[in-house]
């Protein structure tokens, strides 16, 4: 890796387009001296390292020969200062990255406010003159954050991988160095945040919702989405409240918003079809719904594989033809779920609580909902090991016994619900685009 990094007007380019400001080494001492020729090399050309000093050769090869020939350069590169100045480069011999940014003056690429043990795993990419941020909540939790990215003057997107939406939104605050963008964060869920075209002034910089700020101060309510339009703003919000929005040319505009309408998927016929198994029934028929593991048969309790749900129901006139977007929300899913509505396919879930849109596809009386659920293998082997004292249904090579026993909690499995579909009135804020 190394040997293809290159090094133009300070930064540490690979063949693949990626950059950096900094090479971080690691810190156990040990270096070939092959290795220590390379940084040599890049640093001699504007190149940034951190590190402690190498102190020894890892190869035994030559050892006392080539373990010489390293101390020698490494005293010239290192020395014995915290900061070395080497050719066009710089050397730090500490590991402090805080103190190294503020020396460089490097802001972070990526920061957040909210949950401080939220622990987002992020990667930034450059595509021509666009920047790509993929973001992923890896907790079990909803979280609420005011992301900052080092990028400036340029309107964000939200790509969500879920559904192949892509959305323009209206709240967010540049400065001369970065991008501040609220993001709500559904369990597990995992977005890009795309930059390109350069901003014109119509984002929203404030957002109060009866007389709270709820943007740029970060409340544990989400935001509503608001969206830029080529007409103006438009709003989706979860129930009847009173917004004030405030643009970067600091109009203000008062929006009253009405509560959604809600359909819960109550009442139904149902099957539930199951993988060829030794121990599961064919099809169970059902008239509600519960975790896999709530049953008493062993077959479906510590179930694995996946369950097809086929659920017949009926949906009043009413509903169906209330003004706004229409979406579908399967509840709680551990795994995966493939989702059919009337025969059309929806799209496919693995975070729980996902939304998807059923516009023109939900009907007045008779609908048929399919969905193929994936499960986890954690129920499956705790049947096996609480049933059978070992492996009869699965196999696996990992050492599962230092985690789990007869005795350990089954996780949630199948379809749990509740099944709801929900009509979100848009409001329209007409303004004038520039």
């Amino acid at each position: 890796m190394l040997s293809k990094l290159k090094v133009k007007k300070g930064r540490l380019i690979l063949p693949g387009g990626s950059s950096y400001h900094l090479l971080v080494l690691p810190n156990d001492g040990g270096m070939e001296l092959t290795t220590a020729k390379i940084i040599e090399e890049l640093v001699g050309k504007g190149g940034v390292v951190a590190g402690e000093k190498p102190t020894h050769t890892l190869s035994l090869t030559h050892y006392k020969q080539n373990n010489a020939l390293l101390n020698k350069l490494t005293d010239k590169i290192w020395g014995n200062e915290q900061l070395i100045i080497y050719g066009r480069g710089k050397v730090f011999s500490s590991l402090n990255l805080k103190n190294i940014f503020e020396q460089l003056k490097l802001q972070p690429d990526f920061t957040f406010g909210g949950n401080p043990s939220f622990n987002p795993l992020f990667y930034h990419k450059k595509i021509g003159d666009t920047d790509a941020y993929y973001i992923v909540n890896q907790t079990d939790f909803v979280i609420n954050i005011n992301a900052t990215f080092r990028i400036a003057d340029k309107v964000p997107q939200i790509w969500d991988p879920m559904d192949g939406s892509i959305t323009a939104p209206a709240v967010f605050i540049n400065n001369q160095k970065s991008t501040c963008v609220p993001l709500n964060l559904q369990p597990r869920q995992s977005v890009f945040v795309m930059f390109n075209n350069k901003t014109k002034g119509n984002n929203i910089v404030k957002v109060i919702c009866n007389g709270k700020v709820l943007f740029p101060n970060l409340d544990p309510r989400p935001l509503p989405k608001i969206c830029l339009s080529d007409n103006g703003y438009e709003l989706y919000a979860p129930g009847t409240n009173n917004y004030l929005l405030t643009n970067a040319n600091g109009k203000i505009f008062n929006c009253t918003t009405p509560s959604p309408s809600t359909f819960s998927v109550d009442n139904f016929n149902g099957v539930m079809k199951f993988s060829p198994s030794r121990e599961t029934p064919d099809s169970v028929k059902i008239t509600s719904l519960k975790p896999l593991n709530y049953y008493e048969n062993p077959g479906i309790k510590y179930y694995s594989g996946t369950v097809n749900y086929v659920l017949t129901f009926n949906v009043p006139d009413n509903f169906v033809n209330k003004q706004g977007e229409c979406f579908f929300m399967p509840g709680f899913i551990n795994a995966t779920a493939d989702v059919s509505l009337n025969g059309k396919k929806l799209g496919i879930a693995w975070t729980p609580f996902a939304r998807f849109a059923v516009d023109n596809v939900l009907k007045p009386g008779k609908n048929i909902l399919a969905i193929n659920v994936g499960t986890i293998w954690r129920n499956r082997i705790i049947g096996d090991m609480a049933e059978n004292n070992g492996f009869k249904n699965v196999w696996t090579s990992a050492n599962v016994g230092e985690f789990l026993n007869s005795k350990s909690q089954l996780m949630p499995s199948g379809l749990i619900g509740p099944i709801i579909f929900c009509k979100e009135p848009k409001q329209y804020i007409f303004a004038k685009m520039k």
